[in-house]
């Protein structure tokens, strides 16, 4: 866990890796300024509720507490110079501009160029992502990068920007889940559900995803199964959950919850352990795995009934 500085908000960031082995950030908690991030990281309370919410990270609140200390007050805004000294710098350097295009007229165009794309452009705190997102073509490794340090500041919206255009310049089951999981943060379940739909049926993620949307939703009959095939497809994701419920680091599965634990609130995560500790539940699964097969419905209308009247 590492501290960065925006402006004057403290973030407090984990690094971990994906499945692909690409090192990837998270957000774990924010402060307005050092002031409240000093006070809350002291505050026994505050750290209870962290161990509470992530019970598979070790917080080294004294380390922490030194960390913070390490940092530096953000600066006060400096003073912008008179819009007077401002002007008088220009025209001086105008000046110098046109001695140089009389002494040598093939820079005029060149000159005359770079004058018109600083008329035009925009601040860049303004337009950042639509500067970026103009680019022809953009550049995927740009977009990935710029789109990671957009979530990582808590720029939700701008974020999914990015992740739009990626989707639609590189449709493919990266892009698909990225964006979808942004649109489930900012609270689009429907918009999230049409882009894990999009994801191939055989693969776990597709399955954990969208059974996350609807039992979130109170959809729990379609929640059931989705959650049941991916167990199906990756019964470690379940035992991890098992695992870091109950105060233990997982073995296996734990990069799951890692990335997208938070998009399990506390009513869905209890819903998937009441599911998984079912005997009928992990009599099915075991059937499916002793045959080596991806179901495409693992729950019978009946066998579904009778697990969700157990909950």
């Amino acid at each position: 866990m590492f501290f960065r500085q925006v402006g004057r908000k403290i973030l407090l960031l984990h690094s971990y890796r994906d499945g692909t082995g690409r090192v990837c950030q998270r957000r774990l908690a924010h402060f307005g300024d050092l002031e409240e991030a000093r006070g809350q990281l002291a505050d026994p309370a505050w750290q209870q509720a962290f161990q509470e919410r992530y019970p598979d990270l070790g917080l080294d609140g004294p380390g922490l507490c030194r960390k913070v200390e390490a940092l530096q007050p953000s600066e006060p805004p400096r003073r912008p110079q008179s819009p007077r000294l401002n002007h008088q710098k220009a025209e001086s350097a105008l000046n110098t501009l046109r001695r140089l295009c009389e002494q040598d007229p093939e820079l005029k165009a060149s000159i005359a160029a770079g004058l018109l794309q600083i008329v035009q452009s925009q601040p860049e705190e303004e337009a950042e992502v639509k500067v970026r997102l103009r680019q022809t073509p953009p550049q995927r490794k740009e977009l990935e990068d710029l789109a990671e340090r957009l979530q990582s500041e808590d720029r939700l919206e701008e974020c999914c920007q990015v992740r739009a255009q990626l989707v639609a310049r590189f449709p493919e089951e990266k892009s698909w889940a990225d964006y979808g999981e942004m649109l489930q943060r900012l609270g689009r379940d429907e918009q999230a559900l049409q882009q894990y739909a999009k994801l191939p049926r055989k693969k776990s993620l597709r399955h954990y995803q969208m059974a996350s949307v609807l039992i979130g939703q109170q959809r729990l009959s379609e929640g059931l199964q989705h959650l049941g095939l991916g167990m199906n497809r990756n019964r470690d994701i379940a035992d991890a959950l098992v695992r870091i419920e109950k105060g233990h680091k997982p073995h296996k599965g734990g990069e799951y919850w890692e990335r997208y634990g938070e998009l399990w609130k506390a009513p869905a995560r209890q819903f998937f352990l009441a599911v998984y500790k079912q005997s009928l539940v992990k009599m099915t699964l075991a059937r499916a795995e002793n045959l080596g097969v991806h179901r495409r419905r693992l729950f019978s209308s009946l066998a579904s009934a009778a697990v969700l009247g157990r909950i």
